[in-house]
């Protein structure tokens, strides 16, 4: 005989993916739905999220239909209102979304006014009713104060690095002003002995200066820079693109003073979301802000997890789109990729967990895919979804996603093993402006 059929009910479903994740531990990641279109809440294990046993989450998919940040933005609201010792860095990469999620409808009753005005389905009500329910509340993060947004420039808010604050960094900073092709073991060299030698009390100009002038005066084209020897043509070519490299960042950068106004690492709490405008920067500029930014959150996590810092918070979590700029495929040299590369490898041991966003997995360095401990995937192409990226996928559930509506998405953890088909609520901030799914 047959066997007869069930329907699985809303404890079945939550059973099945959440029973082995201690309630302290549970993070919301979205909702399936049950039989009756219940709305059933998916979690995540935050100790696989946030280090120390796991880290880091990947999101693929199309451009304009994975809603890839809008994603993002729902699993940070629900880290933040999970998690007491966490804060989170987003980057804002292009267009403006991260930038607008302060302007919310003004209550709740407005918010669900407003679904039923644009003829939103009933099931983004629903979710955010339940997610309400869980503590998920956007009102309390925004209205808060506990969002800041920074963008390069002065003013408000504002930030700008001087050649010292890069300096502080570490010689590699430098090597990001160059182009991957300029890049060889002399100029290596030269940056590591620059580094040493004009660390303190030197800008960008009187760097530039002092360089041209000991080159004029150079002996058989040898220079003596930080205790090593380095050829005259090596030095003017550093110039050079130095040089053309601060007329493309003069937005980011201080010229003429030894230090600017960075990013203020040091101030972050626990609570905490900071929002990183880099969408008007060219992506050499893109690169180096988030390179300083995850250098210092990096230093910081580890002086909180070996010297007991007690004000900075345990577990921080940074959100990047278009992360196949950063780090991609491929085993050519790009700048900043072997440092993401080595963060992300070491991540979930210091509390450091990188969100990272792509349209395609395919285009994005596999050290770094590998070392994360969920996979998110939006509506993606068949001929994408056939790169061994994928291969956690079963050929049946690949054929299922290019069927995908806008907002739904295949989610997979490494506590679940088996991938679980999800939606999330519309951004409460799209009501109010009219980016409608």
């Amino acid at each position: 005989e047959n066997d007869p059929i069930y329907i699985a009910t809303e404890e079945d479903i939550e059973k099945a993916y959440n029973s082995h994740i201690p309630k302290e531990h549970r993070v919301l990641a979205g909702f399936t739905f049950d039989y009756f279109e219940k709305p059933v809440p998916i979690y995540l294990d935050r100790r696989y999220v946030l280090g120390y046993e796991g880290a880091h989450i990947n999101i693929t998919g199309a451009s304009g239909l994975a809603t890839k940040t809008s994603y993002a933005l729902f699993l940070i609201m629900s880290l933040l209102a999970s998690c007491e010792d966490v804060a989170v860095i987003a980057f804002n990469v292009k267009e403006r979304d991260l930038l607008n999620i302060r302007e919310l409808p003004k209550d709740w009753d407005e918010a669900f006014q407003l679904m039923t005005e644009h003829h939103l389905d009933e099931c983004h009500r629903k979710m955010w009713e339940k997610a309400k329910e869980l503590g998920i509340d956007p009102y309390n993060l925004i209205k808060g104060k506990r969002v800041s947004i920074f963008k390069p420039g002065t003013g408000e808010e504002g930030f700008y690095y001087g050649l010292e604050d890069l300096l502080e960094a570490g010689s590699f900073a430098l090597n990001l002003f160059l182009e991957k092709e300029d890049i060889d073991d002399k100029i290596m060299a030269l940056t590591r002995s620059i580094q040493e030698e004009y660390k303190e009390g030197y800008s960008f100009n009187s760097l530039l200066e002092d360089l041209r002038r000991r080159t004029r005066i150079a002996e058989r084209q040898r220079v003596n820079i930080g205790g090593m020897p380095h050829h005259t043509d090596t030095i003017s070519k550093f110039i050079n693109r130095i040089g053309y490299a601060m007329k493309q960042l003069e937005t980011m950068l201080d010229t003429e003073d030894t230090f600017g106004e960075p990013i203020p690492i040091d101030e972050l709490r626990p609570g905490n979301l900071w929002i990183v405008d880099i969408s008007s920067l060219p992506e050499k500029g893109q690169r180096i802000v988030f390179y300083l930014v995850l250098e210092e959150v990096s230093r910081k996590l580890e002086e909180v997890k070996y010297k007991g810092k007690e004000e900075f918070p345990k577990h921080v979590a940074i959100f990047v789109d278009e992360l196949n700029k950063f780090s991609p495929s491929g085993r050519e040299y790009y700048g900043i990729k072997s440092r993401i590369v080595e963060i992300t490898s070491r991540g979930r041991s210091i509390g450091l967990s990188l969100i990272g966003a792509q349209q395609l997995a395919s285009q994005v360095d596999s050290e770094v895919l590998v070392n994360s401990s969920t996979y998110v995937v939006g509506w993606t192409h068949t001929h994408e979804l056939g790169n061994r990226i994928y291969g956690w996928i079963d050929q049946g559930i690949k054929n299922t996603i290019r069927y995908f509506d806008k907002g739904e998405l295949l989610l997979w953890h490494v506590v679940h093993k088996v991938p679980v088909r999800i939606k999330f609520p519309i951004p409460l901030h799209h009501l109010k402006l009219g980016g409608l799914r």
